[in-house]
């Protein structure tokens, strides 16, 4: 348990296997621990309660369909806010005009519809950029937030890491192909 309360799941390798065997307890602790964050985040967006059950609904089916892929090294967490992001966008896409017509409602605000989705584009992909970043090994994560936060080179990074110039490199482009894979959806 975490000093919250919660099952530490995204970090349990444990939990995703049972997910693989077909384990529902398991399912039922991954989705009480993350069905509250996750569906704010999909309202956030959305701006439609309907929409985000919706969403949230079909994040957690593909999470039981998919089970028997995962990967028992894969992080449940980042699994499940990948998933919710590419379904938040695909609602988006399909779903424009309703959400639209919320967001103008909520803010109470009269922009045109293009700004109100750009904006609500912009801030999931950076959202979903930096849930990329935190899906990074510990090492890795660092010197790709000291080259791409922080603006330091190749070399104050090995300095800083007491780490080759080489490592830093290879480590920063292995980095930057997972990020771009991650936010692959996006384009």
């Amino acid at each position: 348990m975490s000093r919250h309360g919660h099952m530490k799941s995204q970090f349990d390798p444990e939990i995703v296997e049972r997910l693989r065997v077909g384990d529902e307890h398991a399912f039922e602790q991954v989705y009480d621990e993350h069905h509250k964050p996750l569906y704010f985040v999909a309202l956030r967006y959305l701006k439609d309660p309907d929409l985000a059950s919706d969403v949230l609904q079909e994040v957690f089916i593909k999470l039981w369909t998919h089970r028997e892929t995962l990967d028992s090294s894969q992080k449940l967490k980042g699994f499940l806010y990948i998933t919710l992001k590419n379904r938040v966008l695909n609602t988006i896409r399909n779903k424009r005009s309703v959400i639209l017509k919320h967001i103008e409602i909520s803010s109470q605000q009269k922009r045109s519809s293009n700004d109100l989705e750009d904006k609500l584009y912009r801030q999931v992909c950076e959202d979903s950029f930096y849930a990329a970043v935190a899906e990074l090994p510990r090492k890795r994560r660092l010197i790709f937030k000291l080259k791409v936060f922080k603006g330091l080179d190749n070399q104050a990074v090995a300095k800083k890491l007491r780490i080759s110039v080489n490592t830093v490199k290879v480590q920063y482009q292995i980095a930057t192909r997972q990020v771009r894979k991650n936010l692959k959806d996006l384009t």
